[in-house]
């Protein structure tokens, strides 16, 4: 039928029955979960063969003590960070280009060997370690719920996930060298190691901070004597201790690195002394001390030793040989002997493990509150492919993972895996000593000390110390307003 415009109605076309578009919707939905449900299926049996070992390792480990599923997690993904750490480590060790000798360079060629040892080998494996965390960052953002597939890949899979890090290293080993990489990698490195070391510290004072926090509420509710001089020892002996070995260590800075002709040294030193200075002055003021009682001498005291460190570090790395006297002795050829690695390194993953073992309360370090009230509910499985999880039974001394996100994350996944992506490329700067490499078209790597890492280390160092001064003086200027403030609700635990 035809209407006055030429063209046929629309009752002319057949309709589709509603029915059989149903039938075939829920059809098509059947077979696309069908086909889901079987590639979790593969995923997880592929795991768990790939994993005995750890399977069997977690089989002996649950009759001696029990770990929770949050902490176990990231936990395992420290241990990622640090198996590349120790990797990165034996590619510089001087046994390792003994053992790669020519008689084995010979059968696999020098182009593979070279790519196997050296700095430029670290720069690489560092940054597709780094690489790894930032992508997982990217698919767990926002995320809120714990029985989804990405939360299941998040918190198990270890098997394809340690495949897929080693063929993402390969991967990274064999770019080709050309004379742009070297600035590539350092780059990247600078900007992810001066935010992880202003990262690394508002982890640390937040941990003193809950630290000072639980020993004074100790000593409030405390009627023992002698419990309270223990508790009044465990704040005073770090802090007398903290600023005593940042005052002698400013005096061997003065010595070492505030010789004749180097001015420049000696502002920083001055400068940081000064800042340090009016952080302790303003951490006791009585006017703070009204707005924060928490706060005192003791977070002082780690910030002037936690800038002092930082300072140490610059100056030591300063390509002035007269002023920097200490080159030579700092820097051994075996990484293993390296003196500011090894601090450098284990500091880092204590501050990490710390992180990992805490539990948080949301907004801090990005996690999402979803719940109000007293009562909790079980969020329901909206993203699919997420097996039932045994919910933790009492005196079960056989369960070494104890679930503990049944009602959602305990932390944000997002925000640690940018957190690790970080800390992976200040282990690249700190491995190789904060050196610029220059790749040559052959293989060859020229490394140079150059300055733009002692200025990022002095900056991080200088910036910490302001982000303190400012935790203290913004109860001050914003009494009704500063737990609104994004960095206390993201950043640091503030009192109720």
């Amino acid at each position: 039928m035809e209407d006055g415009s030429g063209a046929l109605s629309p009752d002319y076309y057949p309709r589709p029955n509603e029915e059989e578009v149903e039938r075939e919707a829920a059809s098509e939905q059947k077979r696309t979960t069908r086909a889901w449900n079987v590639l979790c299926v593969l995923c997880i049996k592929l795991d768990a063969a790939l994993c005995c070992g750890f399977i069997l390792c977690r089989t002996c480990l649950a009759s001696c003590f029990q770990l929770r599923q949050s902490a176990f997690t990231r936990v395992a993904y420290i241990g990622f960070l640090l198996g590349g750490c120790l990797i990165s480590c034996f590619m510089l060790a001087p046994q390792t280009h003994l053992l790669l000798g020519d008689r084995f360079c010979q059968r696999i060629t020098y182009f593979a060997c070279d790519t196997l040892r050296g700095y430029s080998a670290v720069y690489r494996v560092l940054s597709a370690i780094a690489v790894f965390f930032f992508i997982l960052a990217l698919l767990m953002f926002g995320l809120t719920s714990s029985r989804g597939w990405r939360a299941r890949a998040n918190n198990g899979l270890w098997a394809i996930k340690i495949l897929l890090l080693s063929i993402l290293t390969f991967a990274f080993l064999f770019i080709p060298h050309s004379e742009y990489t070297g600035e590539i990698w350092m780059f990247f490195g600078l900007n992810g190691g001066f935010t992880f070391i202003i990262l690394q510290f508002m982890l640390l004072i937040d941990l003193v901070h809950c630290w000072n926090t639980s020993c004074v509420e100790r000593l409030d509710s405390c009627s023992s004597y002698s419990r309270a001089r223990v508790l009044y020892c465990v704040l005073w002996i770090p802090t007398i201790l903290l600023f005593t070995a940042s005052v002698i260590s400013v005096v061997l800075f003065f010595h070492l690195y505030a010789g004749t002709g180097c001015r420049n040294n000696t502002f920083f030193i001055c400068f940081n002394v000064y800042i340090c200075l009016a952080a302790t002055y303003i951490s006791v003021n009585p006017v703070v001390q009204e707005a924060r009682p928490r706060s005192g001498l003791l977070q002082a005291a780690v910030t002037t030793s936690y800038n002092t460190y930082v300072t140490w570090l610059a100056l030591s790395n300063a390509p002035d040989k007269v002023c920097n006297p200490s080159e030579s002795y700092l820097y051994p050829g075996s990484p293993f002997q390296n003196l500011q690695l090894l601090i450098g390194l284990g500091f880092m993953f204590f501050i990490l493990l710390c992180f990992s073992l805490r539990r948080v309360k949301p907004p801090q370090y990005g996690k999402i509150k979803l719940f109000s009230g007293k009562q909790k509910e079980v969020v329901p499985d909206t993203e699919g492919c997420s097996p039932s999880r045994p919910h933790p039974r009492q005196g079960d001394g056989g369960k070494l993972l104890i679930e503990d996100e049944l009602n959602g994350v305990e932390y944000s996944y997002s925000f640690f895996h940018t957190l690790l992506c970080l800390a992976a490329l200040y282990s690249m700067m700190t491995i190789t000593d904060w050196y610029r490499p220059e790749e040559g078209e052959h293989l060859s790597v020229k490394l140079i000390s150059g300055w733009g890492a002692v200025w990022i280390r002095l900056s991080a160092g200088i910036f910490s110390v302001f982000i303190y001064i400012w935790t203290l003086v913004a109860p001050v200027m914003f009494p009704n307003s500063y737990k609104d403030l994004v960095f206390f609700q993201f950043m640091l635990r503030v009192e109720e």
